[in-house]
């Protein structure tokens, strides 16, 4: 999976904010591995390769009759349990360019953005993989 990734990194004012008793109280105190991502994430998701085919013998394929049934990717990201984004899906297609870009207000302790790519179905989504990235490769 391709993306593009940025985040400002953090001022004195937040920092001095983040080891105060309130923000101890509210969040997680971070980790050596975590930090605080305060502020506008600007994500862009570009397109995976290579994926998986769950939809061999999937119920559309049966209802349809086409001799093309492809997994349906989307991909979302989260920061802990908090989803950040949802692309759209492609239909059928193992290769899916999605080149949609998002600005997510953050606040969050972390260690990384977990991003998910899902195959969309009509009963229940699968996992086709998923990417973390540290959030050490982001400030």
């Amino acid at each position: 999976m391709e993306l593009a990734t940025s985040a400002k990194s953090l001022t004195k004012d937040t920092a001095d904010f983040a080891k105060s008793a309130v923000m101890t109280k509210l969040f997680k105190a971070p980790t050596s591995e975590s930090a605080i991502l305060w502020g506008l994430l600007h994500i862009k998701i570009v397109r995976c390769k290579n994926l998986r085919n769950l939809d061999k013998l999937g119920l559309k394929s049966l209802i349809v009759k086409r001799k093309k049934d492809l997994s349906d990717p989307y991909v979302t990201a989260w920061l802990e349990d908090y989803r950040l984004l949802k692309t759209r899906f492609v239909d059928d297609d193992l290769d899916p360019v999605f080149d949609e870009e998002f600005y997510c207000p953050v606040a969050h302790v972390t260690e990384g953005i977990k991003f998910k790519v899902k195959d969309k179905d009509v009963v229940k989504d699968e996992s086709l993989g998923t990417y973390f990235l540290p959030v050490q490769e982001l400030i």
